[in-house]
């Protein structure tokens, strides 16, 4: 009896220690920002190792929410930097200010910041680095995030910067070459160098998301990583209303993510908040429009579809009722 005792007490302290374990996980985040990435890319362009992380086989104690029916801001024209500065601050034009590429310098980045900077002021000890292969598509908050602008390289110097224990954790990757290939040979579908541009940023993809599995601390981090897009794009061009340019992938892997398809239409401006939450933080305290996603998805219903005969018997019914 008394080695019974032993036992039971032996396997509760277990359990406990894994549990104080798990929730001492240190967080992570990245937020990784592909200009003018169209959502069917995911599917239709040459990136296995984007999709392998959205079918959730990435790291088996990973899952990914993701929807290729994301939306960007509706109070502004479809241009990059204001739906970039939405991305980054959590917030719609009527907040930021951004309403053009040209508007960066009258942005209200004071009242509302980057997520990052959000981090570092309410976390001590949080530091936060954002990676760029152009300029930095809002305004640079110094005291509080580490600015590197490295052309190509981005994702390069953003890997060799994860290899090392004092990573950041609040992380972002601005990568601008697929709008550039859009204007230059057009978008899907008249556009080969717009293909092979989305082909070469999943292997940028790829090198970062590899460099953090394999940092020697992998096991006791809790990684929220999101990627997303300002705009898509149709023929040559973007910024008006249109689905072809509303339309942006999100996609979130995470310890704490669901698999399958994100309910509704998320959009790109929830990443913010999102990785907010992920760091123990109330997006709500901080008046933003975007809201946390990747806990809930898409409804999925295995029954056949009713027979024309039967929808039209219930729109009948549901038209005497009123």
């Amino acid at each position: 009896m008394n080695k019974i005792r032993v036992l039971c007490a032996g396997l509760f302290a277990l359990c406990v220690g894994y549990g104080a374990f798990a929730e001492d996980l240190k967080p992570y985040a990245l937020i990784v920002m592909l200009d003018g990435m169209r959502a069917d890319m995911a599917r239709v362009a040459d990136m296995p190792y984007l999709r392998s992380v959205m079918d959730g086989k990435w790291h088996p104690d990973y899952k990914c929410a993701s929807s290729l029916a994301g939306q960007n801001i509706d109070d502004a024209m479809t241009y990059s930097y204001a739906n970039h500065s939405s991305i980054i601050c959590g917030v719609k034009r009527a907040k930021h200010n951004v309403a053009f590429n040209c508007d960066v310098g009258i942005g209200n980045f004071k009242r509302w910041p980057s997520w990052q900077t959000l981090v570092v002021r309410n976390l001590p000890g949080v530091k936060a680095l954002f990676c760029t292969d152009g300029e930095p598509p809002i305004a640079k908050d110094d005291a509080t995030i580490e600015w590197v602008a490295a052309g190509a390289k981005a994702a390069t110097v953003l890997s060799d910067r994860l290899g090392g224990n004092d990573a950041p954790q609040a992380l972002s990757l601005f990568l601008e070459d697929p709008d550039a290939s859009g204007h230059g040979s057009g978008y899907f579908p008249s556009g080969d160098n717009y293909l092979a541009m989305c082909s070469t940023n999943d292997m940028r993809l790829a090198k970062v998301l590899e460099a953090i599995r394999r940092r020697p601390t992998f096991a006791r981090e809790d990684w929220l990583i999101m990627l997303t897009a300002d705009h898509g794009g149709i023929h040559q061009m973007h910024g008006e209303m249109d689905a072809h340019t509303r339309t942006v992938p999100i996609i979130l892997c995470g310890r704490h993510v669901v698999q399958g398809t994100l309910a509704g239409l998320p959009r790109n401006y929830d990443l913010a908040a999102t990785a907010l939450r992920h760091f123990g933080l109330d997006p709500k305290v901080f008046e933003l429009d975007g809201e946390p996603i990747g806990s809930i998805l898409s409804p999925v219903f295995s029954r056949p579809a009713p027979s024309c005969n039967a929808t039209r018997a219930t729109f009948s019914a549901s038209i005497s009722l009123t």
